[in-house]
């Protein structure tokens, strides 16, 4: 030929890891625009989440925690969202934001995790699917963010346990690093939600005491094991901690943490069979559409019932060559289940969904080889459908409030931002400019009611007292008592007393008597009836 060689093009040379991580990232932010959208669209929750920002404003204001604010969970959580109040200021769409972070970085290591336990095929896609529909509602924090540390806790201990016998240097590098990991999820599990942070640590425990021995090399002791995980979670949890020791919160802490926990278990207990009962009731009678909604709801308290019965299973079938693995999934799965307790309501049920999902997709990826194809396409088609029209719902919902002229864009303070219904905004509106009204310029007044930190920054009033959900449960030992004191010293001049609610036995009664017998009634206002101080003689 004329001895012209073709030029070739060039060829791209494409790094596996940097596809992998450009996936994830791109996934995550996917899902964080829709999270975050579909969390707008559903306007603001006026007690749990309301009052964690009321709890944030007043910390960022310059108020110490537990010393002057009451807060019954460990601090981490507000730690993290002060930080982004300071930056962004105190706005519902801070917490909105931070809640939509941890269920996506939720969803991606559920995703991960299942991927672990070596499902690589399209599961774990529908998990996503799954996680999303039945998504937490908006509130406080701290509990996606400890079901967050619960997960990396749960996933560390995964890696260790794969590990499998420490035969050379860099496997026993990977097993103690994992360990490590796994006693710092846990610590910061437990500076999140206290006792979904001494589940985490108690799983990881008994997974060492139940498969140390089929990993360890004769230089590794089970002592040590016990010791790497112990040391990291105390060491991050005792960092985490410093800032209430130096500012004076410590005692308070214990109480509103740990000691006062006896008046929560005693008063806001929920038992699990309810939701079971209710969904018993609404099969035997579906009716409607509105019925089939509450079914579908209500649907994951079968969850529990399918996951441990399939985990059984398969821990005790004779051909699982995997033990060591099943007890590590048996083990968290039932330590994050033990987490909807005491108050086993749907809200804390919906919580655990991870966890659940991914127990039940490693039993099922155990018993995958013994069925026909017959049976894993039927069973496989199932949550197919009933995921796809929990998706199809949730999209439908907020295209239906944008597209009428019943919901606008929420101008309230501290709420802005969010979709509302336009006569709810109205009446919000009212209520918070005649709560003002009624207060004169150097009264302290107290708002007895579970929505009360959501009005305290609508209104721009400032709360005399640490209580900004003053329920029964959230005072502490000695809470009640000092409110009543406050008022007896006159520190307190009006009360807006608010109604039950749907929980009589939250409701605080000595304090309300109180109010009710030494303060003189002036008149009901929205369902508030205002109590005032007689005048000095």
């Amino acid at each position: 030929m004329s001895g012209i060689k073709e030029e070739c093009p060039l060829q791209v040379k494409t790094n596996p890891v940097q596809v992998r991580l450009s996936f994830w990232i791109f996934s995550g932010l996917s899902l964080f625009a829709l999270c975050f959208c579909l969390s707008i669209t559903e306007g603001f929750n006026m007690a749990d989440a309301s009052w964690f920002l009321q709890v944030a404003h007043r910390v960022t204001s310059g108020e110490v925690l537990y010393r002057d604010v009451f807060f019954g969970a460990t601090p981490l959580s507000i730690y993290l969202t002060a930080i982004f109040t300071a930056l962004f200021g105190t706005e519902i769409l801070v917490v909105k934001g931070i809640t939509a972070l941890c269920l996506v970085l939720t969803v991606l290591l559920s995703c991960r995790i299942v991927q672990a336990l070596g499902f690589n095929q399209g599961f774990p896609y529908l998990l996503v699917l799954a996680l999303i529909v039945y998504a937490p509602p908006e509130v406080a924090v701290y509990q996606p963010l400890a079901n967050l540390f619960f997960l990396i806790c749960f996933y560390a201990t995964l890696v260790w346990t794969k590990s499998g016998k420490a035969v050379n240097r860099a496997v026993k590098g990977k097993s103690t690093g994992a360990l490590a990991a796994a006693g710092l999820a846990a610590g910061l599990c437990f500076a999140s939600k206290q006792n979904i942070g001494i589940y985490a640590l108690g799983a990881l425990l008994l997974t060492l005491t139940f498969n140390s021995s089929s990993i360890r090399s004769k230089r590794q002791s089970k002592p040590a094991d016990i010791i790497i995980v112990l040391s990291a979670f105390f060491l991050v949890s005792a960092l985490v901690f410093l800032p209430v020791w130096f500012s004076g919160g410590t005692e308070k802490l214990l109480d509103y943490g740990f000691f006062n926990k006896g008046t929560y278990i005693r008063l806001g207990r929920i038992s699990y069979l309810d939701g079971l009962n209710q969904l018993a009731d609404l099969l035997r009678n579906i009716g409607s559409l509105d019925n089939l909604k509450k079914i579908y709801l209500l649907a994951p308290f079968l969850l529990p019932l399918l996951t441990f019965g399939a985990l059984l299973a398969a821990w005790l079938h004779p051909g699982n060559d995997k033990r060591n693995l099943t007890t590590t999934v048996f083990l968290f799965v039932g330590a994050a289940f033990l987490g909807i307790f005491p108050r086993a309501s749907r809200t804390h049920l919906t919580f655990v969904i991870p966890e659940l999902l991914i127990g039940l997709t490693y039993a099922w990826l155990l018993a995958k080889p013994y069925l026909t194809t017959r049976w894993i396409r039927l069973i496989q088609a199932g949550p197919v459908l009933w995921f796809g029209t929990g998706l199809a719902f949730m999209l439908i919902n907020p295209l239906v409030k944008v597209s009428t002229a019943d919901y606008q864009i929420s101008n309230l303070p501290h709420f802005r931002g969010v979709l509302i219904n336009s006569d709810k905004l109205k009446e919000i509106h009212s209520f918070a400019q005649s709560f003002t009204e009624e207060v004169a310029l150097n009264e302290r007044a107290f708002i007895l009611s579970p929505y009360a930190g959501f009005y305290y920054l609508v209104s721009g009033l400032k709360n005399p007292t640490s209580f900004d959900y003053p329920l029964a449960t959230a005072f502490g030992r000695s809470g009640e008592s000092e409110v009543i004191a406050a008022i007896s010293r006159r520190e307190i001049d009006t009360v807006f007393l608010g109604p039950q609610l749907n929980y009589p036995s939250l409701h605080p009664v000595l304090l309300a008597r109180y109010i009710q017998g030494h303060m003189e009634r002036d008149r009901d206002l929205g369902g508030f009836t205002i109590y005032r101080l007689a005048a000095e003689p």
